[in-house]
């Protein structure tokens, strides 16, 4: 019988949601404070018309980013039953790599 941590690969996966769950609530964070900072600058100033206008392209670019990352972590979160193919198959790899490590830094800077 396969060992438990043998017979998943989605369970890292999912485990590693929490990387671009992380990276969409920074997002969205820059995104609505571009948002309000815009609403505050005065439309009759040149200036700031064109400020606006590059936060609003910004803002609009953030936001796409933040359903494209929720999604994603939507995606590696629902992969928890995936299996995964034995050590060394193809698409084999070290469970201890870098997106795992990366996962941890996150879970443990965001105080996860």
């Amino acid at each position: 019988m396969e060992d438990q941590d043998e017979a998943s690969c989605g369970r890292g996966l999912a485990a590693s949601a929490v990387v671009p769950s992380a990276l969409a609530a920074v997002a969205a964070g820059i995104a609505q404070n571009l948002d309000v900072h815009a609403r505050a600058l005065d439309p009759g100033d040149l200036a700031a018309v064109q400020e606006k206008d590059v936060y609003a392209r910004v803002v609009h670019h953030l936001r796409r980013a933040v359903d494209d990352l929720r999604t994603a972590a939507d995606d590696m979160a629902a992969a928890v039953d995936l299996l995964g193919q034995p050590e060394g198959g193809a698409g084999g790899g070290d469970r201890d790599g870098p997106v795992g490590v990366e996962a941890e830094e996150v879970r443990r800077a965001a105080g996860w």
